[in-house]
């Protein structure tokens, strides 16, 4: 009791001091009066007091100490004023960033107790970790967690191998000691075997380390009988549960997706059992080739962009033509040829196929490229985070730098609603419907043609501004996006690399990914000169 009324006091006070900011609504500031009169003084004596005589502090009206759930509502009132002062202070003085971890009012994110007990589906918590505000939404007063990302196997398939219909088809796993990555260590397993396939040996052998975090390591191999070189993605896996990356990368066949040569389990001393993803090799990304131009003070040229940014949209048409969400759009998830400048889509990690009614967990995707409706808590999105994503990176090929560099969740949103300006109820809800009467500071949009310099082709300006809408409904599909001016010169049969090379394939389109597109927008996905390319289509 004590250490929650402290904390009321001392969040009252300080809101009292920049109380000028806000547009308190009429229950938060009687709130606040009622805690923290202007004539009175919460200041930090009386609350050592308070600690030493163990009573808790007092409402300056009563003499009734707080009942626990009504301090659970004031807290959450003081939480939805702090982010008004949050956003208010961001919008217009951003240089009190670093003032902001000394207001906040803590509660346990992962408590199983709800803060709004009228609301347990979705509710406000403050993540401790970095002294930053999260939309964490819960589940029976319970939070989401990551276990939700995979599907359970049966009781069965709890042993050492791990089976599934398509994994019959796959080779045995062979024993590895050690992680395996060490530059020079050589694994060795089979492929074949199944309905009288022959057997047949495949040798690896690790060159170097090219990714890793919380979810494994990424290795650069060979593959001695061949000379291909591959990518190896060594990830720990629960022996409860089928792994959703190898479920959803099994389905994909696309050009602009990276390909899966084949998979292997491992074991090691310690009897950890580790799934290896053998992929494709492509040697950069989109971080590095822009990371690259930066470093030089330099734009990407603007074919680059162009040619990155709609191979992006087909992969995201194809995957999302088979219910497939990404949710992990971000440069360095997009891989490039750097001779060629085909892109490729990697990392299925997050990745999940998107059923109508079913809710999904919101906290997902990176923070800079996370669409509003999921920092809002929303848990039945839709393709369209993707499509945010995209806006995000194409804002980014364009700037040089992220458009929405948020340091927390609620600080993200506080980027966008400083270029987007303050959502409308209309967009809130259509983002999240628990969240409509939630008030925000009237912040008025920036002008697009503010944020990029004169000389940027006003058709990249109006493509990020439609992919980039509140309401999810209303920005681009992959599909429409490839069909946007911008991408004009990329359909020019004259066009060429800066190196005099041609494009790498652009219009080879198959049936399922153009599944339910009319007429009118098969013809102008497809030029004329590439419609031989796909008599397939009807051409």
């Amino acid at each position: 009791m004590v250490e929650i009324d402290e904390r009321i006091a001392l969040v009252g006070a300080k809101l009292r001091k920049v109380d000028h900011l806000l547009n308190l609504s009429s229950e938060a500031r009687e709130m606040l009066e009622e805690y923290v009169p202007l004539s009175g003084n919460l200041g930090p004596s009386r609350i050592m007091r308070a600690k030493t005589e163990s009573q808790p502090l007092r409402k300056a009206t009563t003499a009734s100490s707080v009942a626990a759930p009504e301090s659970d509502k004031i807290i959450l009132k003081l939480n939805e004023t702090l982010t008004l002062w949050v956003v208010a202070l961001k919008a217009y003085t951003c240089p009190y960033r670093g003032f902001l971890s000394s207001l906040f009012v803590h509660s346990d994110r992962h408590s199983s107790l709800p803060l709004y007990p009228s609301q347990p589906l979705s509710c406000w918590f403050l993540e401790a970790d970095d002294l930053s505000f999260e939309l964490c939404p819960l589940i029976s007063g319970k939070p989401q967690t990551d276990v939700m990302l995979v599907d359970k196997l049966p009781e069965e398939i709890n042993e050492m191998k791990i089976r599934d219909d398509k994994a019959e088809k796959e080779m045995e796993a062979a024993v590895v000691d050690g992680n395996g990555t060490e530059k020079g260590h050589i694994i060795v397993t089979t492929i074949g075997g199944k309905n009288g396939e022959p057997k047949q040996t495949i040798s690896y052998m690790a060159e170097r380390v090219v990714g890793q975090g919380s979810f494994g390591i990424v290795f650069q191999a060979k593959c001695l009988e061949t000379g291909e070189t591959v990518a190896i993605k060594k990830v720990l896996q629960d022996k409860r549960y089928k792994n959703r990356e190898l479920q959803t990368i099994r389905l994909l066949d696309h050009p602009n997706v990276v390909s899966l040569r084949h998979c292997f389990f491992s074991t090691t001393e310690k009897d950890e059992l580790y799934l290896n993803l053998v992929l494709e090799y492509v040697p950069e990304t989109v971080y590095r080739v822009l990371r690259h131009y930066s470093k030089a003070n330099q734009r990407m040229p603007m074919i680059y962009v162009k040619l990155y940014t709609y191979q992006i949209f087909r992969a995201l048409a194809y995957i999302h033509g088979i219910g497939v969400c990404h949710r992990d759009i971000k440069p360095q998830n997009l891989l490039v040829n750097p001779h060629t400048h085909q892109l490729k889509l990697c990392d299925f990690g997050s990745a999940k196929v998107l059923v109508k009614g079913e809710p999904n967990i919101s906290y997902i995707c990176s923070r800079y490229y996370r669409a509003p409706e999921l920092i809002f808590g929303a848990t039945e999105y839709t393709f369209a985070i993707d499509i945010w994503s995209v806006g995000c990176v194409l804002a980014e090929l364009l700037l040089g730098q992220p458009l929405f560099p948020g340091e927390s969740g609620v600080d993200q949103l506080v980027e966008i609603i400083k270029v987007l300006g303050t959502p409308t109820r209309e967009e809130i809800k259509c983002m999240n419907p628990n969240y409509t009467e939630f008030k925000f500071p009237q912040i008025k949009a920036h002008p697009w043609h503010k944020i990029f310099h004169k000389r940027m082709p006003p058709e990249a300006v109006d493509l990020v501004s439609r992919l980039l809408q509140y309401s999810p409904n209303l920005r681009s599909t992959a599909l429409e996006a490839c069909t946007h001016p911008f991408f004009d010169e990329l359909r020019d049969p004259k066009t060429r690399l800066p190196n005099g090379r041609p494009l790498p394939p652009l219009f080879n389109f198959r049936p399922q990914e153009l599944k339910g597109a009319s007429a009118e927008l098969l013809n102008k996905l497809v030029p004329e000169h590439a419609k031989k390319q796909c008599t397939s289509l009807g051409f």
